[in-house]
């Protein structure tokens, strides 16, 4: 794949979708930091991610393939949001 062009506003950065992915699967990363790599591996063109329901906890599946509950995972997105790697926005 060849490089596509693109210019920014500001103090911005491309970096790519399918790396950040696959990041986010690997267990190795610390929860709230996978959570950010989702978020910029599904980020639509202005920046919201869009992960299909439920499919966030399959994402974040530890080495034994087990997936977090429900609980945990919210724990996980509030550390993420806490420590400022995501914002939600209203």
């Amino acid at each position: 794949m060849g490089r596509l062009p693109f210019q920014f506003e500001g103090d911005f950065a491309a970096v790519s979708q399918e790396r950040y992915k696959r990041r986010a699967r690997d267990p190795r990363f610390d929860y709230a930091h996978r959570v950010e790599y989702a978020a910029m591996g599904w980020a639509n063109q202005i920046g919201h991610a869009e992960v299909p329901p439920d499919e966030l906890n399959k994402i974040l599946t530890d080495r034994d393939g087990k997936v977090p509950s429900n609980n945990a995972l919210n724990n996980h997105v509030r550390k993420a949001k806490g420590w400022g790697f995501i914002e939600f926005l209203r």
